[in-house]
């Protein structure tokens, strides 16, 4: 319900005013528009417009959850989830901004069967139904975060229109939705071949209508279509190259960059003048189709690698596609996203792939390499399955796999994981920068193997943390652009699809939001003697046996076949791993790479029974809950191993910040040092240590020093609030000087 007396304002896209709808104490509501000096009534627009629209146009075609109120509203989007409402079942704005989104509607009471619902149906990627009992708003009050609602948005099923004139084809015979269960199918089978029949086309970019006074369209017969503008950029795709071309606002009417989209001849014709065309009319024609177009979103290029497109399976092979194992051209797929072509890659032998037999002898030579935890051999091997279809998942693992000198580290990269993989992966070592790899993967959903990934110079660490930012930016299926800008001053935004896996004798991960998306596996050092030789060979033999092009070929093939098994999968497995370890990311690691091993034993769906099974009976001791990882806990740590001088009766002393704070706790004794010299010790670094928690300075220099080259050496103070029991002090005074700081207590990290 909507609090009386709340008041919600209505903009365009552009964030002009329209209009605001306040809630009144008697339970009624009125509508007011701005007069130039305040606010009058009148009758509400009907339909009403789009609520929160400017963030719905800015997300383009991210998943809107459509709610009852304006304060759901309002209380998503303080959690960073795109949302607006609709108070009525008919509201034909709201499905117009539907057109190929996934769409979430959460109802606190009601019918779910609505006329909004089917009308969403018709036009939106899916439609899911959420019920609570309550509203959104009291939901997040009780302590639901973002990820709650993620959740139970994606456990929720997919809406069937209960309208008897729309129609699927399952077994060959169209039926109705009561047609089908009164045939004694099952609704989850319907909602399965809706799905199927729903992945085919949103044709979206190209078909606009044109008023009769304006200019009319490109000729259909053109040899590029128009595809929108963007910052001053119009982008056009060229029928012959099949690569997008983008050209600036003041370069439109020259001769040399209109020729890159067509040739002179159909130029001629399209605006001719006496000296051949006129390229001032050909642009201004080109332009204002482009504007009644719209907005160009380069996120919806995709280049090579395998993807899921509104249910279908598609691997993009650079010059072809395969779409749910059909051969196409790249422009021949009727979809709301754009096929680039490219150089070839590999083909898929996919009328070959091998079967259960064949495919779990991976697991056999995973397992006979000498892990320290035995459970990695399945995650490695998961690795290896998943990487070659990474576009294609909703969370993208990453790996690093290390070991000493001497314990086949870079065998394992050199005869196990790049021929499993294959000739898609970005491969580099040593010196390769973000940059580098950013710019061979460009819109391209590639695994990258990295060998020899070692970060023990301070320059080469701040080179990795490039690389860590962008396999951090990888991981998830979200809307999140990587934006560089040019020489040019045009932006440049791509979204990176990317599976990484690095390799080094150490792990240089420091960052909690790195430690959170690397899964580290690590390599024994064999035994010396007969008996490390032994296993060598064994392992050896197994890999010249088994991993020849045609079974590595056979396995991608495999995998591209049972992309929408594994993608299953791999929620259900997120969902048992977030459970038994008390983290949704870690759950989100685990079940991915998991459900990638998986699949070389079955092409079956997991219950959720059985994955929880599954993961409680492996060892997972290296697996922690991420409270040790995180910034706040990573920060604190640091600031208690720093080194504080301390000027004694007895000398120069030197303590950590641990050490200082328990000797005034009276845990341990310090002979050379007094308890006033230790608490002016501290204050003068800008600490202090007062009942059990230690209060630190939000700004003071001595701070500023220790934690210079960190992540937290411009605002370590709101890093420490999120600790638990943390409280912000407004004041304290740190050797005469008064401070804001923020009250931590040890006993999480000290005991």
């Amino acid at each position: 319900m909507q609090d009386a007396g709340s008041i919600h304002t209505y903009t365009t896209e552009d964030a002009e005013i329209i209009g605001r709808i306040c809630y009144m104490e008697s339970g009624t509501s009125l509508w007011q528009v701005p007069n130039g000096e305040g606010w009058q009534d009148e009758t509400a627009p009907s339909p009403m417009p789009v609520y929160n629209l400017p963030a719905i146009v800015n997300s383009d075609k991210g998943t809107l959850i459509v709610t009852e109120s304006e304060q759901d509203v309002d209380a998503l989007s303080s959690i960073a989830l795109l949302a607006t409402c609709s108070r009525n079942t008919d509201n034909p704005l709201l499905v117009q901004r539907s057109v190929g989104r996934k769409v979430v509607m959460v109802h606190s009471a009601g019918s779910v069967r609505d006329v909004l619902a089917d009308a969403l149906s018709h036009v939106a990627e899916s439609v899911r139904i959420v019920k609570l009992d309550g509203s959104v708003e009291d939901f997040i009050k009780a302590g639901a975060d973002k990820q709650n609602i993620i959740d139970k948005c994606k456990g929720a099923d997919i809406y069937v229109p209960a309208s008897d004139s729309i129609k699927v084809r399952i077994s060959g015979t169209d039926y109705t939705f009561n047609e089908w269960l009164e045939s004694g199918g099952s609704e989850s089978d319907f909602i399965d071949a809706l799905d199927a029949e729903m992945a085919a086309p949103i044709e979206s970019y190209y078909v606009e209508d044109w008023d009769n006074d304006e200019a009319p369209p490109v000729d259909s017969g053109a040899p590029f279509s128009c595809l929108g503008y963007t910052d001053g950029y119009y982008y056009f795709l060229p029928h012959k190259t099949l690569q997008v071309f983008a050209i600036g606002a003041g370069s439109m009417t020259s001769a040399a960059q209109l020729l890159s989209v067509a040739p002179l001849e159909w130029w001629e014709q399209f605006a001719p003048s006496k000296n051949g065309v006129d390229w001032q009319a050909a642009a201004n024609r080109i332009i204002r189709q482009s504007e009644q177009i719209g907005i160009f979103d380069p996120g919806m290029i995709r280049g090579r690698g395998a993807w899921f497109d509104a249910g279908r399976s598609v691997l993009h092979l650079g010059n072809r596609l395969l779409v749910d194992r059909a051969i196409y051209s790249l422009h021949e797929i009727r979809s709301r996203f754009i096929y680039e072509r490219k150089p070839p890659i590999e083909s898929q032998e996919l009328s070959n792939p091998l079967d259960n037999a064949q495919a779990s002898k991976v697991l056999h030579i995973t397992e006979s390499m000498n892990w320290i935890r035995q459970a990695d051999s399945l995650l490695l091997a998961g690795f290896c399955v998943l990487a070659p279809i990474c576009g294609a998942l909703t969370w993208r693992p990453h790996v690093w796999l290390t070991a000493q000198r001497g314990a086949g580290k870079s065998y394992a990269f050199d005869n196990i994981i790049a021929p499993l993989v294959g000739k898609t992966a970005v491969i580099v070592q040593g010196n390769s920068t973000e940059a580098g790899i950013r710019q061979k993967l460009r819109q391209d959903a590639r695994p990258v193997i990295f060998d020899e990934a070692e970060s023990e110079s301070a320059s080469a660490r701040g080179r990795m943390q490039g690389v860590f930012d962008l396999a951090r930016a990888s991981s998830s299926d979200s809307d999140a652009e990587i934006a560089k800008g040019t020489t040019g001053g045009h932006a440049m935004a791509f979204r990176c699809r990317a599976m990484f896996i690095l390799g080094s004798i150490n792990v240089g991960l420091a960052q909690a939001s790195d430690k959170s998306r690397f899964t580290v596996l690590a390599l024994d050092k064999p035994a010396r003697g007969p008996a490390g030789r032994k296993q060598f060979e064994v392992l050896e033999k197994l890999i010249n046996e088994t991993l020849s092009d045609q079974f590595c070929a056979s396995l991608r093939s495999r995998t591209y076949c049972a992309i929408p098994t594994i993608r299953a999968n791999a929620a259900v497995l997120a969902k048992a791993g977030a459970e038994h370890f008390g983290s949704q990311r870690i759950g989100d690691q685990i079940g991915a790479l998991l459900a990638g091993a998986y699949s070389l034993k079955s092409m079956d769906k997991l219950s959720l029974e059985d994955a929880r099974a599954w993961i409680a009976s492996q060892d997972w001791t290296a697996e922690r809950d991420d409270t040790e990882d995180s910034d706040e806990f990573q920060l604190l740590t640091h600031i208690l191993h720093a080194q504080i001088r301390v000027d004694s009766t007895r000398g120069v002393k030197m303590r950590t910040v641990s050490e200082l704070a328990e000797f005034l706790a009276g845990v341990v004794q310090d002979i050379d040092i007094t308890a006033d010299e230790a608490n002016r010790a501290l204050q003068r670094a800008g600490l202090r240590i007062k009942d059990g928690c230690l209060i630190v300075s939000d700004s003071h220099p001595e701070l500023k020093l220790v934690l210079r080259d960190t992540a937290w050496g411009a605002g370590w103070s709101r890093v420490l609030e999120r600790v638990s029991g943390a409280v912000k002090l407004k004041a304290a005074r740190f050797a005469g000087v008064t401070h804001r700081a923020v009250s931590v207590p040890l006993e999480g990290v000290m005991g």
